[in-house]
């Protein structure tokens, strides 16, 4: 698949580009965010899932089966790798139950509030120092 020069495949099927979808990881080259499956997969299952979203096997070629591998894999880090993910995802809480808008009336993201910036900063340092030292703390 060819991808623009903002378009970053890091993951076998799933894309992110900066100028689609506000730069959220997609399948493939849709706009439809790989966040969306996981209320509905969650609470109903896959096939609720599929049932709204019906394009999702023919169309992007995922299934239950490859979605939960890729789960599996993101939540298999462990250590510094482990807590950065936590951080993101409790940054991202903090920015939705701030209640902040930015200047286009969007909701204020995480990187916009300096006390959030500063916890993935120090996690992300954890994991750089990590990799530097080639092993987990």
């Amino acid at each position: 698949m060819t991808l623009d020069r903002d378009e970053h495949e890091d993951y076998p099927g799933l894309i992110v580009c900066n100028a689609r979808m506000a730069g959220q990881i997609t399948y493939t080259r849709s706009r439809l965010p790989v966040s969306t499956a996981f209320p509905y997969v969650l609470m109903g299952g896959w096939a609720e899932f599929e049932a709204g979203w019906d394009c999702i096997e023919s169309d992007y070629g995922w299934t239950a089966e490859r979605l939960g591998q890729f789960l599996d894999r993101l939540f298999e880090h462990r250590g510094e790798f482990a807590r950065l993910l936590c951080v993101l995802a409790d940054v991202q809480r903090v920015a939705d139950e701030a209640d902040e808008v930015d200047a286009d009336f969007w909701p204020k993201s995480w990187y916009e509030m300096p006390e959030q910036c500063e916890r993935v900063r120090a996690a992300l340092a954890a994991c750089f120092d990590t990799v530097e030292s080639g092993g987990l703390s």
